[in-house]
């Protein structure tokens, strides 16, 4: 579902016939993450909540590298990296769709671990922002990538499929600190309806 246009091949019938759909800017990204998969863009998943108190805090981010031969990441070749949320700094390891993990890019060799993803703290600073403005959705996977002049782009996000599910997996709990730790702990009461048919 992804095509590429340029000045040369656009065609505004081709583009009615598509149907729906998104434009967005070509994006090149940082030339630090091109020496792991440089025919596509590793975006970072950045995922973020609204607090009930209204704050935004970032819970959860990886990068995810594509691999040979691919235009895009595709999820069922993917690798995910986890990032250290306050630093930036990418693991060891590398997970992949079915959590087998490797120290570096099975493709290019490239080691994961001590490599800080370009600007991150920008990255980190526009979807926090971003969130700020969002009424109703409380969590938010934000796809971000950092481009090849070092600025943070936001590629889309998604308030369903969020990542932290992943990014658990990868790393533990996401959620702590906001009292869903304690959920299994707190005695409940079934409740009993009268049929008043």
């Amino acid at each position: 579902g992804i095509r590429v246009c340029t000045r040369e091949n656009f065609s505004l019938s081709d583009i009615k016939a598509m149907g729906n759909g998104v434009f967005q800017d070509f994006l090149d990204q940082h030339p630090s993450l091109d020496k792991f998969a440089p025919g596509s863009i590793s975006a970072m998943r950045m995922t973020t909540i609204k607090t009930d108190e209204g704050d935004v805090e970032l819970r959860g981010c990886c990068v995810r590298f594509g691999r040979k031969g691919s235009d895009y990441v595709i999820s069922k070749d993917h690798l995910a990296v986890p990032i250290d949320l306050q630093t930036g700094e990418l693991g060891p390891l590398a997970y992949d769709s079915h959590f087998r993990t490797c120290s570096s890019h099975p493709d290019t060799s490239e080691r994961f671990e001590a490599l800080i993803y370009p600007n991150f703290e920008a990255a980190k600073t526009a979807v926090l922002d971003l969130h700020r403005r969002l009424n109703h959705s409380r969590c938010v996977g934000w796809d971000v990538v950092v481009d090849s002049h070092n600025q943070p782009k936001i590629m889309e996000w998604n308030g369903f499929y969020n990542g932290l599910r992943g990014h658990e997996a990868m790393v533990g709990p996401s959620m702590t600190g906001r009292g869903r730790e304690n959920m299994w702990k707190e005695p409940h009461s079934v409740r009993s309806y009268t049929n008043l048919t």
